[in-house]
């Protein structure tokens, strides 16, 4: 009884240890219908594939439009659609280290990070059901996050205004225009010298509060000084008064224009202008710059004046040789003019050409040759040192403000340019002259005025000094913009101008009121914004391909001889207004007479032991030309340059007898 008790448990146990057994199979294996819910994926197909590609992207370019965006406006706070395009179409060549930088790891970084993301996502989830939705969703989230960036950006930048105002005529500048060709002036007997100072980005914001400035420090203590001292149309207030800017003169050779000529710098921003990205300022590729304009340089040259426009930089770039040699027959003592003629060391090179305090030491040479002949002269120089980004740090400059390089800058210019007018000061023909410092534009810097209040009114720093006039109301402040520093700076020589206005200019010494005290900036801004036919006609801009592919690319070659007298050694070096990277620069050299024997050279940089590297088109490149055969009495031979863009331009071109240019290794 007892075995067949025990025998029952026993059965009874194993069949619950075989029952046992078999769930745990089942639990780990999972059942039929569960193993295929589970393993059930939509198919993969090339539409699903092109659908997750789409949605991938659309998703990643949301997010880097956005983070791009946030960027943008922090980087430019005032920022605009002008500027925008001019920051699109810029090359990198040249930008500030800083930006490229903020840039990477602000906006195109983190977008690369996620497109990876996003990819190593999508490949392990594609076909599943889930994922389809979800990338539906994404895609029609981030659709719709584009459509609202752009409408931000589209508000934000006044793209419809800029459109409006682009397409529409305004008679604004023709009905307000006084034609320097047709007013009347009358020059003072003894003809008064002129000294006109462009300050690259000078403006009285540097200044402290207590001066009408935005900052708590007074960066330019001596040039605050200099406009108390002198006129700058601040009245019997004591805070600065400067020149408002307007976008279209808010730039270099646009300042220089309107300072000098009472107008704006407007032109089309056609495709043949858009679609050149090579570093160059496309007043460069023009025969004329606004030559139905009649300006300062005009006026003074018929009336007998020597003149001279001395910059440390490349003076075709931006039209700036052009503009000056049209108007008044200037004599242009660029960066490569003082060098080929002494006026600095040989191989002298810093920062764009030569530094401000080059600048003012071939002034004053100029200055004491010229005022030693017996003709009124207009010396114009351009300042380089405070241009962004953070400027340039001279042998002159402390660390005052540490490391806020820019403000070391700009107090080391306030210091050296007051030096200078204290030397003029001091010189016999100083009582003859009058000196006109100006800022040409406000500061471009990324981040140097971001502290300033955005209601704060940013001007161009001004000042006049030793003029023969005075200011009918001495003790009103005036409000007027650079426009007016044109039939000012007459007025200051003693010139009499009928009705006291030239081009968009009011003599700010009479008490005529000047355009923007009658309509106010934004107003003002508003009008001069808009297409003018008869800005179009005076400035007579051509933009074309032909005259784009035309640009003064001026390199220097040398041919030396060699050894062998079949090979000729080749140097190519001062490569002008080209400021971009160099892929390829070549020579091709044929005789006259057999025009098929085409010899072709492609050079080399040569490479540089200076701790400062330097840019491609700051480089001497050379190389060995085979010229077996050739007759080199009767050659052409032409330079070729081609950017980082892929556009080829010519560079130089040499006809005739080549023997009268080799010279001995």
């Amino acid at each position: 009884m007892k075995n067949t008790e025990k025998t029952q448990r026993k059965g009874k146990r194993e069949e619950a240890q075989n029952r046992q057994n078999v769930e745990g199979t089942k639990r780990a294996a999972g059942s039929p219908g569960k193993r295929k819910r589970r393993r059930k994926k939509k198919k993969v197909t090339a539409a699903g594939v092109i659908g997750t590609i789409f949605a991938t992207l659309l998703f990643v370019l949301a997010v880097f439009l956005g983070l791009t965006s946030r960027w943008a406006y922090k980087t430019w706070p005032r920022l605009n659609i002008e500027e925008t395009i001019y920051h699109l179409t810029a090359p990198i060549q040249g930008t500030g280290g800083g930006i490229i930088e903020g840039f990477l790891l602000t906006c195109l970084l983190p977008s690369l990070v996620l497109l990876v993301i996003c990819v190593i996502y999508a490949a392990v989830n594609q076909g599943r059901r889930s994922f389809f939705r979800l990338k539906r969703a994404v895609a029609l989230i981030s659709a719709l996050v584009i459509v609202v960036e752009f409408g931000i950006a589209w508000h934000r930048l006044g793209v419809g205004t800029f459109i409006r105002n682009q397409t529409n005529d305004d008679p604004f500048i023709e009905e307000n225009y006084a034609d320097p060709a047709e007013v009347a002036m009358e020059f003072p007997e003894k003809k008064r010298n002129l000294i006109y100072i462009f300050l690259e980005s000078m403006e009285n914001t540097y200044t402290d509060y207590e001066h009408g400035g935005g900052f708590e420090n007074n960066y330019i203590p001596e040039l605050t000084e200099l406009a108390q001292e002198n006129e700058d149309f601040s009245g019997s207030d004591d805070a600065l008064n400067g020149g408002l800017v307007f976008s279209e003169t808010g730039y270099t050779i646009a300042g220089m224009l309107a300072q000098s000529s009472g107008l704006p710098l407007k032109v089309s921003l056609d495709s043949a202008f858009l679609s050149n990205k090579g570093r160059f300022n496309f007043m460069d590729t023009q025969e004329h710059f606004y030559q139905n304009a009649t300006v300062l340089g005009d006026i003074l040259k018929n009336q007998g004046y020597h003149q001279e426009l001395i910059i440390g930089t490349d003076g075709v770039f931006g039209g700036r040789k052009l503009y000056y040699t049209e108007h008044g027959q200037f004599d242009i003592l660029d960066y490569y003019y003082c060098l080929e003629n002494g006026l600095i060391p040989e191989g002298y090179y810093h920062f764009w050409g030569f530094e401000d305090l080059m600048l003012f030491q071939v002034a004053k040479g100029r200055l004491q040759e010229l005022a030693a002949q017996d003709q009124p002269f207009n010396m114009t120089l351009l300042t380089v040192d405070t241009h962004f980004e953070d400027g340039y740090i001279c042998a002159l400059c402390g660390d005052d403000y540490g490391d806020d390089q820019y403000a070391n800058v700009i107090s080391c210019s306030s210091r050296q340019v007051t030096e200078f007018v204290r030397w003029i000061q001091e010189q016999d023909f100083y009582e003859n002259t009058t000196i006109i410092l100006c800022g040409d534009h406000t500061t471009m810097d990324t981040d140097f005025c971001n502290s300033v209040d955005p209601a704060y009114a940013r001007k161009a720093y001004c000042a006049v000094i030793n003029p023969a006039a005075e200011p009918a109301n001495p003790d009103r402040r005036r409000e007027y913009t650079t426009l007016d520093m044109f039939p000012t700076t007459l007025a200051a020589m003693g010139v009499r101008i009928e009705g006291d206005r030239l081009g968009l200019g009011t003599n700010l010494f009479s008490d005529q009121d000047t355009l923007v005290e009658q309509l106010g900036y934004e107003e003002m801004q508003e009008k001069i914004s808009h297409k003018s036919e008869f800005m179009e006609k005076l400035a007579d801009i051509q933009m074309t391909d032909d005259l784009m592919d035309h640009v003064q690319a001026t390199g220097t070659v040398d041919y030396y001889r060699t050894e062998d007298p079949n090979t000729l050694f080749i140097t190519v070096s001062n490569f002008r207004s080209l400021k971009e990277e160099f892929l390829k620069v070549e020579l091709e050299l044929y005789s006259n007479s057999a025009p098929d024997d085409v010899r072709t050279l492609e050079l080399a940089p040569e490479e540089t032991d200076g701790e400062e590297e330097l840019e491609s088109y700051q480089k001497v490149w050379t190389g060995n030309l085979d010229v077996t055969g050739i007759d080199l009495t009767d050659v052409t031979a032409k330079l070729w340059v081609t950017i980082i863009n892929g556009n080829t331009y010519e560079a130089g071109t040499l006809t005739g007898d080549l023997t009268k240019h080799l010279k001995d290794s």
